[in-house]
């Protein structure tokens, strides 16, 4: 059996919208199920879905292995709050000889704002771990953030770039590798792009 993040996100919105949209309903509901597969492991999910005064929200899950070490995970959930905000997130996990890989991605909104982020990581049996993550992030005022992170061969690198609702914009960069410490540049400008003093 395989499983995808995308199926776990789609149980988890289709129990979301069959939720109580009363506002002054509180509902609960949670449940699973696990049984042996023909791989000679074992297939399992779970989920849970929430209803009330403050809004909705709903995660589900599931999992399967084959008896021989190897295996695949995937989640998701989302929320909607009372008032407005929103959010759902979705993540995958294989394993298989020691080694592993991840990826996930979340996102959210809301009065100030909205953050989405996405990032992956392979754990390689004994050796380092391989990766990468980006966020992004802006306000209502006009501020934005973006962030990207690396790691590779025993560096992790990450650059960032940040401008303020006036238009100040901070550009940085820090990279660190084991045995050899950290190194770190940044520059700040203003709306003009003229360089000035990083507050």
């Amino acid at each position: 059996m395989k499983i995808n993040s995308k199926w776990a996100v789609l149980a988890a919105m289709v129990a979301f919208g069959m939720m109580s949209s009363s506002a002054n309903a509180q509902v609960v509901a949670r449940g699973g199920v696990a049984r042996k597969n023909s791989s000679g492991g074992v297939t399992a999910a779970r989920g849970a879905v929430a209803s009330g005064a403050k809004g909705r929200a709903a995660r589900g899950g599931a999992v399967t292995t084959n008896g021989q070490g190897s295996g695949q995970a995937a989640s998701g959930g989302a929320f909607k709050g009372a008032n407005g905000a929103s959010g759902a997130r979705k993540s995958s996990t294989q394993w298989s000889n020691g080694s592993a890989t991840h990826q996930g991605s979340a996102s959210a909104s809301g009065a100030n704002g909205s953050i989405q982020s996405s990032g992956s990581s392979s754990p390689a049996a004994g050796g380092p771990v391989t990766g990468s993550r980006s966020t992004t992030a802006q306000g209502v005022n006009g501020a934005r953030y973006k962030g990207n992170t690396t790691s590779q061969n025993g560096t992790t690198t990450h650059t960032t770039t940040a401008t303020s609702k006036t238009g100040t914009t901070y550009t940085g960069d820090t990279s660190a590798t084991k045995g050899q410490g950290v190194t770190h540049t940044g520059t700040c400008t203003n709306s003009a792009g003229q360089t000035v003093t990083c507050p």
